[in-house]
């Protein structure tokens, strides 16, 4: 978990200063997907520690620190909105760049209730799938019904990828994914900012 926090950080602050030095009114950086895995992962755990309250007291307790995480730096957020609405954008523009929490991170609690759907069905990857399939499926309707293009839809075709997955560990390239995901949004931003900012 230090990992993604650490990836959460690196990726907000190049955002925060892209943004800064190439303004781009066109496109906006946001929402790291590390801070997504990170409450991932966090959300995975507590509900590993919720399934045994009384055996796995440490597990349980640790859990309810998870809760205790999720639910205040969501209502800090709250608060650093309200700041924002009166002109001081600052202490908000620092709680994003330094707290993935509910409301700033990839995919919102939408895509963790995916992570932690994946997390209990992993022994039953037809039932994760299918839930994963509806998700998608959802967002296309939604998209279709309210006259949006909301492309999130298009996961749907990660599902043969998906299914393919045999359960063992792939090779260990940990680092570059830490590395590929802030430069290919670093290289995508000067790219649009440069080339097609009118």
């Amino acid at each position: 978990m230090r990992n993604l926090l650490i990836g959460f950080w690196i990726t907000s602050v190049m955002e925060v200063i892209l943004q800064t030095q190439l303004p781009n009114e066109h496109v906006v950086l946001m929402n790291a997907i590390f801070g997504t895995l990170f409450l991932g992962v966090m959300v995975m755990w507590i509900w590993d520690g919720l399934k045994h309250p009384i055996a796995n007291k440490k597990a349980f307790a640790w859990s309810m620190l998870g809760i205790i995480y999720l639910i205040g730096s969501t209502a800090l957020m709250a608060v650093m909105l309200s700041f924002a609405a009166t002109g001081n954008v600052l202490p908000m523009r620092i709680y994003m760049v330094a707290v993935p929490n509910l409301m700033n991170i990839e995919g919102g609690v939408v895509f963790l209730l995916l992570a932690l759907i994946f997390h209990i069905f992993r022994e039953k990857r037809a039932v994760a799938l299918l839930l994963y399939s509806a998700f998608s499926l959802w967002m296309l309707f939604q998209s279709a019904q309210h006259g949006y293009s909301d492309i999130q839809w298009l996961m749907i075709f990660a599902v043969p990828l998906l299914a393919l997955y045999n359960g063992k560990q792939g090779r260990k390239d940990k680092w570059f994914f830490y590395i590929f995901y802030p430069s290919h949004l670093a290289v995508l931003y000067i790219i649009s900012t440069v080339f097609f900012n009118k």
